[in-house]
């Protein structure tokens, strides 16, 4: 082979071995795909996610991961005649395909739950109110705060499959709390309305924090003006 060819042969195989090189650079530092977005409301998630969510008429239907089918059947008829005990409605909030679950809302004559249903099994748990998942998923909160007809508190669970509580925190009749935010997967920010005397103090900031004793509720902070 003359000096001329071997020349060639070593540019080509340098270009190609540099093509290469770049095009798994590209594959490495481009973004991975994005997962499918979650869905609000049962329109939303009917029109996002016809496969796994279907609606005939008083039955909700839920595709599982592992094949079957869990299904909340609405007694419209017993709401119609008024007959407290047995009316029950189901409407879909949410599905969170990044967390594998349902969130399900389940009305009453009077009042609701919130139920979280595994998009796998279809293990069903109830919470207190809809849930809000940590920044990695780790786990999720339900905080609700109420009058009546329904149950106030602090809820925080693993987001396991099913759930399992961690800490469970019950409200005076006097205290409201309020859902903000996850600050990381150990701190959870909510807003505090109470009474103290015959004086309405409301959203006052204070974070139910994860330690190595378990989670605490710190003190609710009250600036001039609150």
């Amino acid at each position: 082979m003359s000096a001329r060819a071997i020349l060639v042969l070593i540019a080509s195989t340098s270009a190609f071995v540099l093509a290469s090189n770049v095009a798994r650079a590209q594959s490495a530092s481009a973004p991975a795909p994005a997962l499918a977005a979650s869905c609000r409301g049962e329109a939303d998630c009917l029109r996002k996610f016809p496969g796994l969510v279907t609606r005939r008429g008083d039955v909700l239907m839920l595709k599982l991961g592992n094949g079957r089918t869990k299904t909340f059947r609405d007694e419209s008829k017993a709401c119609e005649r008024q007959d407290i005990d047995k009316c029950i409605s189901y409407h879909l909030l949410a599905h969170h395909p990044t967390h594998r679950s349902f969130v399900i809302e389940g009305r009453y004559h009077e009042g609701q739950r919130t139920i979280l249903v595994s998009s796998h099994t279809g293990h069903a748990t109830k919470l207190i109110e809809e849930p809000h998942y940590s920044p990695s998923g780790k786990r999720l909160a339900a905080v609700a705060g109420c009058d009546s007809f329904c149950e106030s508190g602090i809820d925080i669970w693993s987001a396991t499959d099913p759930p399992k509580l961690e800490w469970r925190y019950r409200l005076k009749d006097e205290y409201q709390y309020k859902f903000v935010r996850w600050n990381g997967d150990d701190r959870l920010q909510m807003r505090l309305s109470l009474w103290l005397g015959k004086e309405l103090h409301e959203s006052l900031s204070i974070e139910a924090v994860r330690t190595p004793e378990g989670w605490k509720l710190t003190s609710p902070v009250l600036t001039e003006g609150q």
